[in-house]
C-alpha cells in the first residue's frame, strides 16, 4: 500500500513539474562597455496566474547562501553593488518575458545567470541551467557611407552603428573641420531584434577640405570608437603651373638656340584634367592621366619664339597659362657657398668654396678674388670650387667669385670666414683670498662664445647671481667670456672643489680649483691635548727654525734658477687665529670635444702667494705654516707634453704675525 502511495505521489509531482518550464539561451556574448541581454522565457502553473510575483537573478550557477543577486525585482537593495542601478527586465513578466539586461558590461560581468520567480503564496521555482555570460574587449565600430563630394555643393554624409540590446543607446557624434557649414541629424530604426542608430552629417564642402577627413564616433558611458572619412572632394582645376628647368611660372623661358628642351604643365584637379598645348591657336599635343603633360623641343629654332598656351579641363571647370620662349641670359644670382658652414667653420679644417649662379647656358669659367684690406687680389684658378686650408682662428679673410658664359657674367655677394674653435682656459684664470672670501676668475676664449658655469658640491651657478654664500658675474667680450666667483663666509672645516666649466657646441674647457678652508676656533680639543701640544711645539720650535734656516737659502737659489715646474701664485691669507685656507688650483686647460665628466683628479698646483691682498693696497703680511707637503705641475717639456706628479717637500714658506 505505502508503495502505491509514494509512486502516486512521485506522479503527481512530474505533472506538476511540467508546468514550470523555462528556456534561456545557453551563452551570450557581449563586449565591454556595450550592453547585454539575456533572452529568458519561463511558465507555471496556472493555478497562479493571479498571484502577485516577483523575479529574482543570479550571478551564479545554482541558488546557494550568499549567492550573488544580479537583479531582484522587489528590493534593489538585495541586488549585487557591482550590478546594481546596470539591470532591468526587458519584458513584462505576466507574459512570460523574464529576459535580463545589463548595461555597461565590465569584465567582471562575466559568468553564469538564471532565474528564479516568487510568488507571493510562497510558491517559487529555479529555471536551470544557467546561461554562461561572455565578455569580450569592445571593438565595434561605426559605418560612414561615403557620397560624391563636389566643392561648394551640399551633400549629406550617413553614419550607422548597429546593436542587439535595448538597452543604454549609444551616443553619434561628428568630427569635421570647423570651418565647413554642417547641420545634423539622428535616427534609431529596427529590424528583427538589430537596432540601427544612423546620424546624418549635411555639409557644404570647399577646395581647401579636399585631403581633410571626416569622423563618426559612437559614445557609450564607458568605451567609445570611431571611423574616419578622408574627403576626396571634385573640383575644377587650378594652381596650373609652368616648370622649366630651376623656374617655375615665370611668364617667359630662355633656351639657347640648337639645344632641345623639355617645357613641364601641371595642374590640380579631381578628377584629373584633359590638358593641351597651344601655338599659335593650332594644338601641339594633349593628354588626359595624371595632371601632367610635356612639351619637348628636341632642336630649338627661332622659328620655335612665341607665345604658348597650356589648357586644363574637366567636368568641372577650366583654366590656362601662357609663357613666353625667348633667348638664352647670363650668369645671375651668382653666390658662394660653403662646405659645412651651416655648423659653422671648425679650427683645423679644410675649407671648400664652390661658385654657383644660374645661367643658360651654365657658366663656362669663374673668377676668384680674395680682399685683403682695401684691395681684391684675383686668385690664380678659373674652377668653379677653390680648396684651402687647415685654417685657424686667426684665419680672417673674404672672398668672392665671378661666373662667366659667352653671354656675359654674374659676381657674387662678399663671403666672410668665421673660424670656430672650442673653448680655452685663458692664463689670467686663478683664484684669490681677500677679506671677503676666495675669489676665482675664470676666462675662456671660443667661437661661438661659450657658455660659463660654476660647479660647487651642491649648486651649479650661471651668469650673475648672488646668495649669503656666494657673489658671481660674468661678462663677455666678443669671443672672451669671463666669470668671477666669490665665496663669502666659510665656518669650520671645510674641504671645496670649485669648477668653472665653459662650453660651446664644440667642445668643453674646464678650470678646477680644490679649496681647503679650516677655522681657527675648536672646541674639539682636549685639554689634555692642548697642553701636550703647547709641551711639543715648545720642543719643536726650536728644530723648526733650524732646519728653515738651512734650508731657506738653497730653496732661494733653486727658484732663481730656470726650471721645469710651474708655481702660479694667488695671495691667500692665513693667520693663527683667524681661517686659514690652502688653494689648490689646475690651471691648465682641460677641454674635450665631448661634453664628459672625469672624476675628481687630485689636487695639482698650489696657489699661494704674499699674505694679505696687496694688489688691492692691503699691507703685507706673513703666514704661520701649517704644512708644507706642495704638489707641482710640470711645463710642457719640448715634445709639447703635460708632465704632472713631480712633488717636492716644500717651496716658498711665509707667516704672517698676529
Amino acid at each position: 500500500m505505502m508503495r502505491t502511495f509514494y509512486f502516486l505521489l512521485f506522479l503527481l509531482q512530474a505533472v506538476l513539474s511540467q508546468k514550470w518550464k523555462g528556456g534561456s539561451a545557453q551563452d551570450v556574448s557581449a563586449q565591454e562597455g556595450l550592453c547585454a541581454q539575456i533572452p529568458c522565457h519561463y511558465s507555471y502553473p496556472s493555478a497562479l496566474a493571479n498571484q502577485p510575483r516577483g523575479a529574482v537573478w543570479f550571478n551564479a550557477e545554482e541558488v546557494k547562501p550568499w549567492a550573488p543577486l544580479a537583479f531582484h525585482s522587489k528590493d534593489h537593495q538585495h541586488e549585487s553593488p557591482r550590478l546594481r542601478h546596470r539591470t532591468r527586465l526587458s519584458g513584462n513578466l505576466k507574459d512570460g518575458d523574464c529576459s535580463l539586461i545589463i548595461n555597461n558590461i565590465t569584465q567582471q560581468d562575466a559568468g553564469p545567470y538564471f532565474f528564479r520567480i516568487e510568488f507571493d503564496n510562497s510558491e517559487s521555482h529555479n529555471y536551470y541551467p544557467a546561461t554562461q555570460l561572455h565578455v569580450s574587449d569592445f571593438t565595434d565600430k561605426p559605418t560612414i557611407f561615403p557620397a560624391e563630394i563636389i566643392a561648394g555643393k551640399r551633400v549629406d554624409v550617413s553614419c550607422t552603428f548597429n546593436t542587439t540590446c535595448n538597452g543604454i543607446a549609444p551616443v553619434l557624434t561628428w568630427v569635421n573641420p570647423a570651418d565647413v557649414p554642417s547641420s545634423v541629424s539622428n535616427s534609431v530604426t529596427q529590424h528583427g531584434i538589430t537596432l540601427t542608430y544612423t546620424s546624418v552629417l549635411t555639409l557644404i564642402p570647399s577646395l581647401k577640405h579636399h585631403g581633410q577627413t571626416l569622423t563618426c564616433r559612437v559614445r557609450y558611458p564607458s568605451v567609445s570608437s570611431e571611423r574616419t572619412l578622408a574627403l576626396t572632394v571634385q573640383y575644377a582645376p587650378q594652381n596650373l603651373s609652368i616648370n622649366f628647368l630651376d623656374t617655375i611660372n615665370n611668364s617667359s623661358i630662355n633656351i639657347k638656340e640648337g639645344n632641345s628642351a623639355v617645357v613641364l604643365c601641371s595642374v590640380e584637379s579631381f578628377p584629373a584634367s584633359n590638358l593641351t598645348w597651344r601655338h599659335l591657336g593650332v594644338t601641339m599635343n594633349r593628354t588626359s592621366s595624371n595632371n601632367e603633360l610635356w612639351l619637348e623641343f628636341s632642336h630649338v629654332t627661332p622659328r620655335v619664339a612665341g607665345d604658348y598656351q597650356c589648357v586644363a579641363e574637366n567636368e568641372h571647370g577650366v583654366v590656362e597659362r601662357a609663357i613666353t620662349i625667348t633667348v638664352e641670359h647670363s650668369p645671375k644670382d651668382t653666390t658662394v657657398a660653403i662646405n659645412g658652414a651651416m655648423s659653422g667653420i671648425r679650427e683645423g679644417s679644410n675649407i671648400t668654396l664652390t661658385c654657383s649662379s644660374k645661367s643658360v647656358p651654365p657658366a663656362s669659367s669663374y673668377a676668384w678674388f680674395r680682399i685683403d684690406g682695401n684691395t681684391s687680389v684675383q686668385l690664380n684658378t678659373s674652377a668653379r670650387s677653390i680648396q684651402f686650408g687647415p685654417v685657424t682662428r686667426e684665419t680672417d679673410a673674404s672672398f668672392y667669385c665671378t661666373a662667366r658664359n659667352p653671354l656675359g657674367n654674374g659676381t657674387s655677394t662678399i663671403v666672410q670666414l668665421s673660424v670656430d674653435y672650442k673653448p680655452e682656459i685663458s692664463p689670467e684664470s686663478k683664484c684669490t683670498r681677500r677679506a671677503e672670501g676666495i675669489t676665482c676668475i675664470c676666462a675662456a676664449r671660443s667661437n661661438p662664445p661659450a657658455d660659463l658655469t660654476w660647479h660647487l658640491l651642491l649648486t651649479n651657478i650661471s651668469g650673475n647671481q648672488s646668495s649669503g654664500h656666494f657673489v658671481a658675474w660674468q661678462i663677455s667680450t666678443g669671443q672672451l667670456v669671463t666669470g668671477s666667483l666669490t665665496l663669502l663666509g666659510h665656518q669650520g672645516e671645510e674641504e671645496l672643489t670649485v669648477f668653472c666649466l665653459v662650453r660651446n657646441r664644440h667642445g668643453e674647457a674646464m678650470f678646477k680649483v680644490y679649496l681647503w678652508v679650516k677655522g681657527g676656533d675648536s672646541n674639539i680639543w682636549k685639554i689634555g691635548l692642548l697642553a701636550i701640544g703647547i709641551i711639543l711645539s715648545v720642543e719643536m720650535t726650536g728644530f723648526l727654525i733650524f732646519k728653515y734656516m738651512r734650508k731657506r737659502k738653497p730653496a732661494e737659489e733653486r727658484t732663481s734658477e730656470p726650471s721645469d715646474t710651474a708655481m702660479i701664485h694667488s695671495p691667500v691669507a692665513a693667520s693663527h687665529q683667524g681661517a686659514q685656507s690652502s688653494v689648490v688650483v689646475d690651471p691648465w686647460n682641460t677641454t674635450s670635444d665631448a661634453i664628459h665628466e672625469a672624476g675628481t683628479p687630485a689636487p695639482q698646483d698650489l696657489f699661494e702667494g704674499p699674505a694679505g691682498d696687496a694688489g688691492h693696497g692691503q699691507p703685507a703680511k706673513h703666514e704661520d705654516l701649517l704644512y708644507a707637503n706642495i704638489n707641482f705641475l710640470k711645463l710642457p717639456s719640448g715634445d709639447g707634453a703635460v708632465h704632472r706628479g713631480e712633488d717636492t717637500e716644500y717651496a716658498q714658506i711665509r707667516f704672517q704675525r698676529n
